[in-house]
């Protein structure tokens, strides 16, 4: 028997009606990841259709010329932006270095904040999350 977690009481209670009362059962109790292919597919997409608004908005990434003096600058691309922007972010925000320690839930809160950031820091506007389901496959790209 898989044992969930829930908030829900209706849930509470189809759970506990599932349960045979007189029967012993023994319960493992361990996280469940709940970040799901499709999220990761999506948050591809996302990063990519935000490292393009920037990259349309001569908003590049500054780097120190290793060549001579100065900085030159450097298209965005979707691991990029996911590297330099949604990972700091989840990571001052929620605490989690890696995106695969998110909850389904943490992807929204981690793009309000971007967006909101970019909005009244930058006047850009950043695309809303993908709505259709996208699997990781859909697409990927090496930054």
């Amino acid at each position: 028997m898989t044992l969930y977690v829930t908030d829900n009481e209706r849930t509470r209670q189809d759970l506990l009606c599932m349960i045979d009362t007189g029967t012993a059962y023994a319960v493992d109790i361990k996280p469940v990841s709940t970040y799901t292919k499709s999220q990761r597919g999506a948050l591809h997409v996302w990063c990519a259709q935000c490292a393009a608004v920037l990259n349309e908005n001569d908003l590049y990434r500054e780097r120190k010329n290793i060549l001579g003096d100065g900085t030159q600058s450097i298209p965005w691309t979707m691991q990029t932006f996911k590297e330099d922007i949604y990972k700091v972010v989840l990571d001052a925000a929620l605490g989690k270095k890696s995106t695969e320690d998110q909850s389904s839930y943490d992807p929204t809160e981690v793009i309000n904040i971007i967006r909101t950031a970019f909005s009244s820091k930058k006047g850009i506007e950043l695309p809303e999350w993908p709505k259709k389901k996208v699997p990781v496959e859909a697409y990927s790209e090496v930054g």
